[in-house]
């Protein structure tokens, strides 16, 4: 019996936040205030959850499933959206301003595009996600993460799928949105066809988001099959 809560902060909590969470509820229970139940229709709920960010926290189990464990890179991370909450510690961004953000949130970031990029066998992961949609030349990206990985590591590239209702929907209205003007959509096979070019092997893929707009959508973790929001996952050999 009783609540359960799902969070998303920049910050992890400590043992001292929890006790506070738990006196503050103790608090509330001794105040014997009493509860409404209320039931929304379909609109309201779905409005209720997109302000919430159902969306984002979709995304961030999604990509979880195939995340591996250890040394890991974002390729474009951006403010660190992604990267603070599934624990990866490094990335690469080209814009200062997006980087200086990620930096407050505990991020190590190089500032430089996916092409410039030249490690070689540093680490055990990494992750783009809708980043390869951005990039100037999408194989060269692929290769250069294939030569970062060490042997055996692991891309993951997340993206919202061509072939989806949704994909098809930013197709069509892409240039009238502020994000996704210069964007180019990729099939879940474009990608797989671009990592078997880098040499990338063992390939899986999940996905989640169905629906056609952000209004009438449904969330759930499959195996790839006409879901928008797609984890492709793939191995550099040993």
């Amino acid at each position: 019996n009783g609540f359960y809560y799902d969070f998303a902060r920049k910050e992890t909590f400590t043992e001292e936040d929890l006790n506070k969470i738990e006196n503050k509820m103790k608090e509330i229970i001794d105040r014997n205030e009493p509860t409404t139940r209320e039931i929304w229709d379909r609109d309201k709920a779905i409005s209720h959850f997109k302000d919430k960010g159902e969306i984002y926290k979709a995304e961030i189990e999604t990509i979880k499933t195939l995340l591996p464990k250890g040394k890991g890179m974002e390729v474009g991370v951006g403010g660190g959206k992604f990267a603070k909450p599934l624990g990866i510690k490094f990335g690469i961004e080209p814009s200062k301003k997006m980087a200086e953000i990620a930096r407050k949130r505990g991020i190590e970031v190089l500032e430089m595009t996916a092409e410039e990029m030249n490690f070689e066998e540093e680490f055990d992961f990494i992750l783009m996600v809708t980043t390869i949609c951005f990039v100037q030349n999408p194989l060269k990206t692929i290769q250069n993460c294939y030569k970062a990985l060490k042997k055996g590591g692991y891309l993951l590239v997340a993206f919202v799928d061509l072939n989806s209702l949704l994909g098809k929907k930013y197709e069509k209205n892409k240039h009238n949105s502020k994000f996704y003007s210069t964007a180019t959509f990729f099939t879940k096979q474009d990608i797989i066809d671009l990592m078997k070019k880098a040499k990338f092997e063992n390939f899986k893929c999940v996905e989640n988001l169905y629906g056609d707009s952000f209004d009438n959508l449904t969330f759930q973790i499959n195996q790839c099959n006409g879901g928008a929001f797609k984890v492709i996952r793939a191995t550099k050999g040993l």
